[in-house]
């Protein structure tokens, strides 16, 4: 998701409410080309909400357990509130949900959860969640961690937590076969207004080694590093800022041979749709920093279809498959196809929207 660092990530790190203050103008100059051009598509789509915890910023779909379930992260950045934030399951079928019900964490962990991912192990299913600690330290700022739970019909149960200095802004985690982890940092310094703004390259993506348990860095030199997604042994990174779809090749923890999969505006995670990515998409900068500050304020979302080289026609272009002015979701961070419907979640609102799309149209 893209990171404001309310206290807590959820869109562009260089976002701040404070922002709006001292930085309006600047944001303007920069932006004010694209914030004025906003497309719209879909109106024939049916759409529903979903009511869940404020800010389900990511979202996965939990197969293992008899009938198919969305597992959502949630935490009110807006707020700011510490240590709130938790999990909610959707049932896709009844379209219910509730708060997911956790054991076994230490006293000490402030619950704020951002980007998760969810893998199959030997021993059953495991649940990774990006979990922030923006507090100051011993001065030297918050601290972000990996979180492990174990999945079980009816609760999280807490396994394990990995921090690493090379977690210096975590946005979304992905998962490997092997037990390794890739995570993007979608800043080099977490909350720099300047990186954002200026779109310097600063992000990276970090590997931890399952058999060592150390971190490295996968790569660098991206701008604005988000979503993250693995298949066949390519890693494919989402760059917010850089408005681009990148693949890798994926080879003892370095990401190598990079491929630009195609341009999508301030693309957010990734999620697998057949052969092609599903990425939820921010035209706007500009509304999506107003939309952090205030409800009222909405920002304009777009829904793209990234051909990953392996499907029918492996040189096709990303194609925008719906678009909306903000009215029915704001700053849509995750999108996922099931049963012909597209199911996204948000940076901040309360709720997960369900869509429709005519007769012929269904994903």
């Amino acid at each position: 998701m893209l990171d404001l660092h309310l206290q807590q990530p959820g869109f562009f790190a260089f976002g701040y409410l404070s922002i709006m203050k001292g930085l309006f103008v600047c944001v303007f100059l920069l932006f004010g080309v694209c914030a004025c051009s906003t497309s719209r598509g879909g109106e024939g789509w049916a759409d529903a909400r979903i009511a869940v915890g404020a800010g389900p910023e990511d979202m996965v779909l939990d197969t293992f357990h008899g009938a198919p379930r969305f597992l959502v992260s949630c935490h009110d950045r807006r707020a700011g509130a510490e240590g709130v934030g938790g999990f909610w399951v959707v049932d896709p079928e009844t379209q219910k949900a509730e708060e997911f019900a956790r054991t076994g964490e230490p006293a000490w962990l402030l619950m704020a959860p951002h980007g998760i991912d969810l893998v199959q192990m030997t021993d059953g299913p495991r649940l990774f969640a990006i979990v922030h600690d923006d507090r100051e330290q011993a001065g030297k700022g918050g601290v972000h961690r990996i979180v492990v739970y174990r999945v079980l019909p009816d609760r999280l149960v807490f396994e394990d937590v990995y921090a690493d200095p090379l977690l210096n802004s975590p946005n979304a985690v992905c998962a490997l076969p092997d037990g390794g982890l890739l995570v993007t940092n979608d800043s080099g310094k977490r909350g720099s207004r300047m990186e954002g703004l200026l779109k310097r390259k600063k992000s990276t993506v970090v590997y931890r080694d399952p058999r060592t348990g150390k971190w490295s860095v996968a790569v660098d030199g991206l701008s604005y590093a988000n979503g993250i997604t693995h298949r066949n042994g390519a890693v494919y990174v989402a760059t917010s800022r850089q408005n681009r779809v990148f693949r890798y090749r994926l080879d003892e923890g370095q990401l190598l041979d990079r491929v630009e999969l195609g341009r999508v505006p301030g693309g957010d995670n990734l999620r697998w749709d057949g052969h092609d990515l599903l990425v939820p998409g921010h035209p706007n900068m500009l509304a999506f920093v107003r939309h952090a500050g205030s409800a009222k304020r909405s920002s304009p979302v777009e829904l793209w279809r990234v051909n990953t080289g392996s499907g029918d026609d492996p040189s096709a272009e990303p194609v925008r498959i719906w678009s909306d002015d903000g009215s029915r979701i704001s700053g849509a961070s995750t999108a996922i196809a099931y049963r012909g419907r597209y199911w996204l979640c948000q940076v901040f609102e309360p709720y997960v929207l369900v869509l429709e799309p005519p007769a012929g149209e269904a994903p």
